[in-house]
Order: structure tokens, then sequence, then C-alpha cells
């Protein structure tokens, strides 16, 4: 299930043209500003409730080596949010899917050990990544703060060897993928 899941959002992002050149909004609120980002839900004229950032330990990626992703979930005052809550059995769902569509990860900190009563106090969560490739990644996060949900989204560049492939941009509105046939209909 977990595979058709994942397969399904690939399609949906190559039928969606998503242009890896310029801002890609997942869900409402983020925007592409290299490792910063700015948090919204819903309707993107209120003010945001939260924002996440991305650190990331090296600051330079290198394919194959790993690397620490560091996420900080701030209130509008810079101030550790205190009330981040589960949602769908997690406390924070990461997605790294890279510019060619080869890489697709869903991962949360508690893969990485249990989440501690500091990690809570600091809203500061931390995973380990090895990205395969050189070449531009999104990095999507989501969390909610009591019953709201946050998703924020974050390129990250990475250099070294084997670089990505390229990919072929197909914008036509009908697809099939394995046993599925996806189509788009102007409303």
């Amino acid at each position: 299930m977990k595979k058709r899941i994942q397969r399904l959002f690939v399609a949906f992002m190559l039928i969606s043209g998503a242009c890896w050149n310029s801002s890609v909004v997942l869900a409402a609120g983020g925007h592409d500003h290299g490792h910063q980002g700015h948090g919204a839900h819903g309707d993107t004229a209120r003010p945001a409730r939260a924002i996440i950032e991305l650190e990331t330990e090296p600051e330079s990626i290198q394919a194959q080596a790993p690397t620490t992703l560091v996420f900080s979930v701030k209130d509008k005052d810079g101030k550790p949010v205190q009330d981040l809550t589960v949602s769908h059995e997690r406390l924070l769902h990461i997605m790294i899917i890279s510019e060619d569509f080869s890489v697709f990860k869903h991962l949360h900190p508690e893969d990485f050990g249990p989440i501690t009563p500091e990690m809570k106090q600091a809203a500061r969560f931390r995973i380990q990544n090895v990205f395969p490739k050189a070449g531009r990644y999104l990095v999507a996060v989501d969390t909610a703060i009591k019953e709201e949900h946050i998703s924020m989204q974050f390129f990250v560049d990475v250099d070294g060897e084997p670089a990505m492939g390229s990919i072929d941009k197909d914008l036509s509105r009908e697809k099939t993928f394995g046993e599925y046939s996806v189509s788009l209909t102007p409303i």
C-alpha cells in the first residue's frame, strides 16, 4: 500500500507539471527560500501560526554522504512551539523527493529513536539521510499544532557525484502508471 501511495504522489507531481526551477507548493504556504521557509494553513491570507526552519549538517550536502536534517518549529515570535500534536500517528512527516523523481522517501523523527521531552520542549527534530545523487531535492514537512496542519517545503541542492538524470517533462493530461490511468480535466 505504501508503494502505491508513493507512486500516486509521484504520478500527481508528474501530471501537475511541477516546475522545479521555481516554487513548488504542495500545500498552502510553502515557498522556495533555500533552507528557510514560511508556514501557513489553509487560507494564505491569514497570518502563519508557525514556521518550520530547516538546517543541514553539514551545511553543504554531498551526494552519498550522511546528512542530518534538523527541523525547528517556531511560533510567530520565533519561540519553539509547545503544542505540536500527533497527526497520522507521527509528530512530523518528512518527504524527500528528487528532481528527477527517482528518489522518494517518507521519514519521521521517530524512525531514528524516541521523541524525547527535550526535543518536544525545543520543538527541534533531527533525521538522518543520505542523498544518493547530486542535484535538487524537495523536502516537504507536515506537522500539526492542536488540530491545525502546517506544511512547509524546502529545496536543497546536493553536490558531488553521481549526478541525477534529467526528466522529460510531459505535460499531457492523461498518463498511465502501471495499472493506474490518470487524467486531468479542467473545471
